[in-house]
C-alpha cells in the first residue's frame, strides 16, 4: 500500500528562508518501507552532510536529516528512523513518548539522495522493519531538520503541536497504512 506524497510544515517558529517545500511518500516494501522526501529549495542555502556516509550514528538530527516514525495502531510504542542525505542513519525504539529510548537492531537502510538545479530527493529503503510491524496497521510520522551554512536549523514536520519542535509527538502520528 502507498500513501500519496504529504507535505511537511515547517515550525512557526523557525521556517526556512531557503526551503520552499517538502513532501514525503512512504509504502511498504516486502517486509520494510520505501519512503521518497523530495525538498524544493535554493541548494546554497542547505548545508548537506559530507563524506562518503552509510555509517549508524547518533544525533545526525544536529544537521540535515530526515526521519521516519513508526507505530503500530494505537500503540504507546514506536520507532524513530534518523536519515542523513549522506547515508548515515540510526534506529531506536521507545516505550511511550520519549520514554527509554534504544538503539534497534534493524538492517541499515538504503539511502540515494540526488540533487538536480533547486530539488533534492532522497529515496530510502528500509529492508526490514521488526517482525509486529511488517504486517499489522501502522501509523507513520515524518518530519525534516534542514541546516543551513549558517549552522541555523529549521524543523518541519506534519504537525507542530506546541511552540517547540517535538517530533516524538503521537500528534505527528497522521499517516495510516495497513
Amino acid at each position: 500500500m502507498r500513501a500519496s506524497s504529504v507535505p511537511l510544515k515547517p515550525h512557526p517558529s523557525h521556517a526556512a528562508h531557503s526551503v520552499d517545500v517538502i513532501s514525503v511518500s512512504v509504502e511498504r516494501s516486502g517486509a520494510g518501507l520505501h519512503l521518497d522526501y523530495h525538498i524544493i529549495a535554493d541548494p546554497t542555502g542547505i548545508l548537506l552532510p559530507k563524506g562518503p556516509g552509510g555509517e549508524r550514528r547518533d544525533e545526525l538530527w544536529k544537521h540535515t536529516c530526515l526521519e521516519a516514525f513508526v507505530r503500530l495502531e494505537g500503540a504507546d510504542e514506536y520507532l524513530e528512523f534518523n536519515f542523513a542525505p549522506n547515508g548515515d542513519w540510526a534506529g531506536y525504539e521507545f516505550d511511550g513518548y520519549r520514554q527509554n529510548g534504544r538503539d534497534l537492531t534493524v538492517l541499515a537502510p538504503r539511502i540515494d539522495c540526488t540533487e538536480v538545479s533547486d530539488e533534492i530527493r532522497a529515496t530510502v529503503t528500509l529492508p526490514t522493519l521488526p517482525d509486529l510491524y511488517q504486517s499489522n496497521a501502522i501509523q507513520l510520522g515524518f518530519s525534516a531538520v534542514i541546516e543551513t551554512p549558517q549552522n541555523d536549523r529549521f524543523y518541519w514536520a506534519l504537525f507542530h503541536p506546541n511552540d517547540r519542535p517535538d517530533f516524538h509527538r503521537i500528534e505527528n502520528f497522521q499517516i495510516s497504512l495497513d
